[in-house]
């Protein structure tokens, strides 16, 4: 069946409020002074028309050492994890990562839960610190409602700090997120046919990219003010590799990654069809007029970049999340991963350029 382009904004009243808040949070931003928010911010990629891209910075927080914070909070041995809580993890190959169970999970139980996968964005590499404090991370962590009624057994790993300095999510630490997927998911009775990918910013590029790479594994993909390679690849080569549903977030005011970035890519998407491709997959827009920033007082002034502070309140994204099946998707044996994006020759004309 053809695919559903949605155009959404928030409704006005919440948009006021948004608004109004983001007026007062930008009133403190200039006490900070115009050379904090240039030290903030850094000039990394350019997408295909050219405009630059921007992206946060790490402010020393994110940099700390995921060995405290493993030593404070991972659990010894083979225990469960307590339900409801994000709880440091590592893996046997060395990848950080949070785990949440939700509220209804039981050992016992032989229910399947869903799984959502979330990639976080350049800021928060190199530790969970400051990815908790924003996103969907911060609504797990604070929002008791949400945690009531929420299904999803989430794995959120943390990229090294190489990461930001390559602005990308490494594919080796996609590989190693497989096999976390696959652990989690079989220990704690996920549904290896609803395992859904989320990023944002960074981990919105991390999404497409991954999605693109990684067979018989999810059976949706959300990138929220995410962005294309333009200088590894053209948008429909990403276009071509996805066949499974997706869900873009982007505001038209976000001053870090600007809006045609996922404009390019969903015209890209939607090309597929009019060029006699009648495997384009199903694909939402939301395309707010208006966004926050991030919820963070050293990010704050990067107006529009918090797209994902509206996407992760939105019930009807986890509602469509919990629909979405993958039939194929069954486990290790169903997988394979393609490195198409880092063949030799294609990232040996990148590296000239960096």
């Amino acid at each position: 069946t053809c695919s559903e382009w949605t155009m959404a904004s928030p409704s006005p009243s919440s948009s006021s409020t948004v608004r109004e808040a983001a007026l007062n949070r930008r009133s403190r931003a200039v006490v900070m002074g115009v050379s904090m928010a240039l030290i903030l911010c850094s000039v990394i990629w350019t997408y295909a028309d050219g405009a630059a891209i921007i992206d946060e910075s790490q402010n020393g927080t994110a940099a700390m050492s995921l060995k405290q914070e493993t030593a404070k909070n991972e659990l010894v041995g083979d225990s469960d994890p307590p339900v409801g809580e994000l709880v440091s993890r590592k893996s046997a190959e060395g990848l950080n990562y949070l785990l949440y169970l939700p509220e209804q999970w039981t050992p016992k139980s032989e229910k399947k839960y869903p799984v959502i996968v979330f990639l976080h964005g350049r800021g928060e590499s190199g530790g969970t610190s400051v990815m908790t404090e924003q996103s969907l991370p911060l609504q797990l962590k604070t929002n008791s409602t949400l945690r009531k009624a929420f299904p999803f057994i989430v794995i959120l790993p943390s990229c090294p700090w190489s990461c930001a300095q390559k602005n990308e999510w490494h594919p080796n630490i996609m590989q190693r997120t497989t096999k976390v997927i696959n652990e989690v998911a079989t220990r704690y009775n996920g549904d290896f046919n609803r395992v859904s990918l989320a990023g944002q910013s960074m981990g919105g590029n991390g999404a497409w990219e991954y999605a693109s790479s990684q067979k018989g594994l999810f059976s949706a993909v959300v990138a929220i003010c995410g962005y294309l390679r333009s200088n590894l690849y053209e948008d429909h080569e990403i276009a071509k590799r996805l066949r499974l549903p997706i869900w873009v977030f982007h505001a038209e005011n976000d001053v870090v990654i600007p809006v045609g970035a996922s404009d390019s890519i969903t015209k890209a998407i939607q090309n597929l069809e009019e060029e006699g491709d009648s495997g384009r997959p199903e694909m939402h827009y939301t395309r707010y007029n208006y966004a926050p920033g991030p919820p963070i007082p050293e990010y704050e002034h990067l107006e529009g970049h918090g797209s994902y502070e509206l996407a992760f309140r939105d019930a009807k994204l986890f509602a469509w999340l919990r629909e979405k099946r993958c039939a194929e998707c069954v486990g290790p044996t169903s997988q394979a991963f393609d490195d198409w994006i880092h063949v030799p020759e294609r990232w040996q004309s990148f590296s000239d350029l960096m």
